[in-house]
């Protein structure tokens, strides 16, 4: 494997506006957007010009240009999706369009023959909650348009997975009529789902269907482990709802090793960090742990912020080896607190 910084310019396209933008991650983190997947189409924009000049600075190490400071994988010291057998089709094979993907890397292909392993769409900013660590316009109505979704379909075959957030994906139509398409699909022919959620709107009927179609992965938007902190980060009272679906969740032998709870590290919800990753690690579900790198806080707040954080880091990496491994994002959250100090 080529010692590129990080992969996802070689395996993974992502919508990160409802407008069309794309880039290969959050264009948050991928400071340029590679073109718009409405106007230019798919292809143009996964081989376009911009997406062949990403792959290039990443093979050179040259990140500044492209990346964000805050990106996790950045923080975290490690790649992204480095390893090929950590792409799998939905026969648990590697796929031959990863390792298309990954010998592109190897030979320092700018314009590639593989279609995205991966896509992530925003589907739209349409929401049920006011989150405090969310900086989207949940009034504006744009979504992702169907034609748009519908011009994927030469690559179902060999894409892995579609990944779907928002906003709160659930309460757009869109994504409720692009579920009922798939299922009327041949499973051969037809890429699986991810799902980013905040839980709220998830109920049997749909949850039945996601596991019909395939789902990889399904990350329930959390972020709390008491109501009044779930309250206000949320800026709704859904804390049992979202607790009622978790065990709903729970329940689907077909998801449970699937299912991560996401907890974005705030001020207003470090204290309650331990608990969380404790009792869900032994709960058995994963525990996807964000520093929440979109915050600009004083300098007091920073250190007061960094200090607590480094002792609960510290005592989570003591925990046992089965719970422990449970947890994602701990490198990630060690480096922020070190930046959060040097602030």
């Amino acid at each position: 494997m080529s010692n590129v910084i990080c992969t996802l310019p070689w395996t993974t396209l992502q919508v990160d506006k409802p407008n069309g933008e794309a880039a290969c991650c959050c264009l948050d983190r991928a400071k340029i957007s590679w073109g718009n997947v409405i106007n230019d189409g798919w292809e143009n924009v996964w081989n376009g010009e911009k997406a062949q000049a990403h792959r290039a600075a990443m093979l050179q190490g040259k990140i500044d240009e492209y990346c964000s400071h805050n990106c996790p994988i950045l923080l975290s010291g490690a790649k992204a999706r480095t390893g090929i057998t950590d792409i799998k089709n939905r026969t648990g094979v590697t796929s031959n369009n990863a390792m298309i993907a990954y010998n592109s890397i190897d030979s320092n292909l700018l314009v590639l023959k593989n279609t995205p392993i991966q896509i992530n769409l925003t589907i739209s900013y349409l929401c049920n909650h006011n989150c405090i660590i969310c900086g989207q316009n949940h009034s504006d109505q744009t979504q992702i348009p169907w034609k748009v979704l519908m011009a994927l379909k030469p690559w179902f075959e060999t894409i892995e997975v579609i990944g779907f957030s928002g906003g709160e994906p659930v309460t757009s139509g869109i994504f409720i009529d692009f579920i009922s398409y798939l299922l009327k699909q041949s499973s051969e022919y037809r890429p699986s789902l991810g799902l980013i959620t905040n839980g709220t709107l998830l109920h049997e009927g749909l949850l039945n269907k996601l596991i019909s179609i395939g789902i990889t992965y399904l990350i329930v938007s959390v972020h709390a482990f008491s109501k009044e902190t779930y309250r206000l980060l949320h800026g709704k009272d859904d804390y049992d709802n979202v607790m009622q679906t978790v065990q709903l969740v729970k329940q689907k032998t077909e998801l449970q090793s699937k299912v991560a709870l996401a907890f974005t590290i705030t001020p207003d919800n470090v204290d309650e960090l331990q608990q969380f990753a404790i009792h869900w690690g032994n709960e058995g579900l994963w525990v996807y742990l964000i520093p929440e790198v979109g915050g600009e806080y004083d300098n007091e707040t920073n250190q007061a912020l960094a200090c607590k954080l480094s002792s609960t880091l510290n005592d989570l990496l003591n925990l046992d080896n089965e719970i422990k491994a449970r947890i994602y994002g701990i490198p990630a959250c060690l480096e922020y607190v070190d930046r959060l100090v040097k602030s």
